[in-house]
């Protein structure tokens, strides 16, 4: 019975002795002075430290403060250690730093989580990093580090001048982590002319190389580099090409009148900057016009360099009349354009006016005592006494026999007539009556009736 029992003793110790070598309970055995074994009895069952979660990838611009968090359970008494796996250096054991490295510390909160913290991160701190528990064997887990640095150029802005003609490099660099792309644009949206026959919206490319360059190809551009990480930076380079100057003008003709104002404008742009005036010529001289009369002012929505040279010209005077030209020149040539400013006559047309004949003047044509008592034997029932015909006058002129008939009786006429106020007349060419030769007998007559006709109206 004794040698069962010592046999259970010894095999439970070598059970809990293989268990404790795993990590998996806690024992402490004693050797009596007897022989005998005794079992401490604090020891018990647990599980082994193992990490609560995987460590994650962590991103950090350069100049910033990076944290690796490690998180344990059940680390009990044993050691947590951070390294550094590319250099295979030892960080920290427990919360003592054994780097030099004054930008680096290890904290430990709610005794499960252990945090790395770097400061000021530098390009040569991106890596690999394990955080490690001395385990037998020992056990780690390891995060990424991950340092990036947006892009800053190398250069700043610059100038790049060429002649008309010639090609144009435009460049610029910029260190990033990651390398960073690099993209061309126009300072003004408008689209690039890489030559004579390709014009794009951008380019991609750390050079940009601009073909046959002409004064369209000047002006600024802008190289914008990114990595993916903010800020983005740019670049801005500005093109200068030397081109003779290029005009035009506001007509070869302008119509004005003497007392008006007229404005002439020349559109103009050159590089390098050109001297301007405008002249004015007549028969006897050449007169170049003081810069008091005329303005310039830059063009917007035309290509750099473009301005408006506008001479004012206010109260013409017949002198002011002529030939003015816009003469621009510069390094590169000359240019000039002539408009002629011609007087408009304006012809006075006389004003007539409609004035009332004078009292002694008769609208009534005269008659001889002949043909005045001719016409009252014809006309005896007009009644002079009232404002109104009293009935219908009917004037009946026959070529023929009969000569002029009278008109018709009150009684006759009154039934058929549709106003008071209306007198209906048939003139016709008649012959006299004596001789069939042309009277002025009707014509007088006419006269007459129309005359009376407005006056009782």
């Amino acid at each position: 019975m004794k040698f069962q029992h010592i046999l259970l003793m010894v095999g439970t110790f070598l059970c809990f002795q293989l268990m404790s070598t795993q990590g998996l309970v806690s024992s402490r055995s004693f050797l009596r002075d007897d022989d005998s074994i005794t079992l401490d009895t604090s020891f018990f069952l647990r599980e082994s430290p193992h990490f609560g979660l995987p460590m994650q990838t962590v991103t950090v611009n350069v100049g910033q403060t990076a944290r690796l968090t490690c998180i344990i359970q059940d680390v009990v008494d044993y050691e947590v250690a951070w390294m550094n796996k590319d250099t295979n250096t030892v960080i920290s054991l427990g919360e003592t730093i054994i780097t030099m490295d004054a930008r680096i510390s290890v904290q430990r909160e709610q005794r499960s989580t252990w945090i790395l913290t770097i400061k000021n991160v530098t390009v040569r701190d991106h890596g690999y990093y394990t955080c490690n528990i001395n385990t037998q064997p020992p056990t780690s887990i390891q995060g990424y580090l991950k340092v990036v640095e947006p892009p800053v150029l190398e250069d700043g802005d610059e100038e790049v001048r060429v002649l008309e003609g010639m090609t144009a490099h435009l460049s610029c660099s910029a260190h990033a982590i990651p390398s960073p792309t690099y993209k061309w644009i126009r300072e003004d949206y408008n689209t690039i002319r890489i030559n004579s026959s390709t014009f794009v919206s951008s380019w991609i490319g750390r050079n940009l190389t601009l073909h046959h360059s002409n004064h369209r190809s000047a002006g600024g551009y802008l190289c914008i580099a990114s990595n993916g990480y903010p800020p983005s930076v740019s670049k801005r380079v500005i093109l200068h090409v030397y081109f003779a100057p290029l005009l035009r003008g506001p007509g070869m003709e302008v119509k004005t009148r003497v007392g008006q104002s007229v404005s002439l404008t020349c559109l103009y742009a050159a590089y390098p900057s050109p001297s301007v005036v405008w002249v004015r010529e007549d028969e006897n001289e050449v007169e170049p016009l003081s810069e008091e009369y005329y303005t310039i002012t830059p063009q917007d929505g035309h290509p750099p360099y473009t301005h408006n040279m506008t001479l004012q010209l206010r109260k013409l005077v017949h002198s002011d009349f002529g030939r003015y030209t816009c003469v621009v020149t510069n390094s590169q040539g000359e240019a000039s354009y002539t408009t002629v400013l011609r007087e408009v006559v304006v012809k006075k047309v006389p004003i007539t006016s409609t004035k009332s004949p004078p009292e002694n003047v008769s609208l009534f044509p005269k008659h001889s005592s002949r043909e005045t008592s001719h016409l009252s034997h014809h006309y005896h029932n007009y009644d002079y006494q009232t404002k109104n015909l009293s009935s219908p006058l009917i004037v009946n002129m026959k070529t023929g026999e009969g000569g002029i008939h009278p008109a018709p009786s009150r009684d006759q006429s009154y039934s058929t007539r549709r106003s008071k106020n209306i007198a209906r007349i048939s003139l016709k060419d008649v012959n006299n009556e004596l001789g069939g030769a042309e009277t002025r007998i009707p014509m007088k007559l006419m006269l007459l009736v129309l005359s009376i006709m407005i006056f009782l109206t």
